[in-house]
């Protein structure tokens, strides 16, 4: 692991988390945590010694612990409480990130579930009152996501939203790079009676 060698936080933040997948391991984790081939799978087409190198850095670095599943010869990762504490700055790189990608494909590129989740969760965090969900609907052939957003429990109620259609629909809609109407013209189901999806556009600015 390499040092950029300067007293400033960034710097020491990218000194832990800055290497080329750290950060897509911290996103796995963050979404729950994993055995040693699901976050080789998830991350493919990561190398073995690679993912390895990573994961022994990212625990020397504090952002993650390992644990034996007893009973089985699997080792479990997860993060820490200082690996937790990245969650925010996580959400906003998404945010950041995700703004642009809209459209109806994403040149080839993986698209999972969980990635839409905690992009989902990214969106709605700013509005303190609401909660997003992602289920899969679509089955292990179709690509068809069902995401709801509602009010926290304990909220004054809003109705909630549902953005229903394929992973890079409900991903466009929700980070506010596709709008409602053509999100419907590609194919989703979008109901949001109490425009939920126009105060998260306005919140992640």
């Amino acid at each position: 692991m390499n040092s950029y060698g300067q007293f400033c936080g960034l710097a020491v933040a990218l000194d832990a988390i800055g290497d080329r997948w750290s950060l897509l391991i911290v996103r796995e984790l963050l979404i729950s945590p994993r055995r040693f081939g699901e976050l080789r799978s998830a991350l493919a087409p990561i190398a073995s010694n690679l993912l390895t190198s990573r994961l022994r850095d990212l625990e020397h670095s504090g952002v993650l612990t390992r644990r034996q599943i007893p009973d089985r010869k699997a080792v479990e990762y997860s993060l820490t409480d200082r690996g937790e504490d990245l969650r925010g700055a996580v959400h906003a790189l998404i945010r950041w990130g995700a703004e642009t990608m809209g459209g109806t494909s994403y040149g080839g590129h993986v698209v999972r579930p969980g990635w839409v989740a905690l992009a989902a969760d990214a969106f709605v965090e700013p509005l303190p009152g609401l909660e997003a969900e992602v289920e899969d609907i679509g089955g292990d052939e179709a690509d068809r996501l069902l995401l709801t957003i509602r009010p926290r429990r304990g909220s004054t109620g809003d109705a909630s939203t549902v953005v229903e259609g394929s992973a890079v629909v409900v991903l466009g809609t929700v980070a506010g790079a596709i709008t409602p109407e053509t999100a419907a013209e590609l194919g989703a189901r979008v109901v949001d009676p109490r425009h939920h999806l126009r105060r998260i556009r306005v919140a992640a600015r």
